[in-house]
């Protein structure tokens, strides 16, 4: 147990470990989803207010 107290106070130093334990909402908005490897981001077309918008996530 005490190893595992030790990783665990190393991750809640790190801004790595918001992103692995925050949790995040997905909503049935999402229209498509894609991954650009030439870029390397995410596009994604949601769809607001009657309307698609393209998000992209780098």
């Amino acid at each position: 147990m005490v190893v595992f107290k030790e990783i665990l106070q190393f991750m809640r130093r790190l801004p790595i470990q918001k992103a692995l334990t925050n949790q995040h909402k997905v909503f049935k908005s999402h229209v498509g989803l894609s991954y650009d490897e030439v870029n390397d981001v995410i596009n994604s077309s949601v769809h607001i207010d009657n309307e698609d918008k393209e998000i992209i996530i780098t």
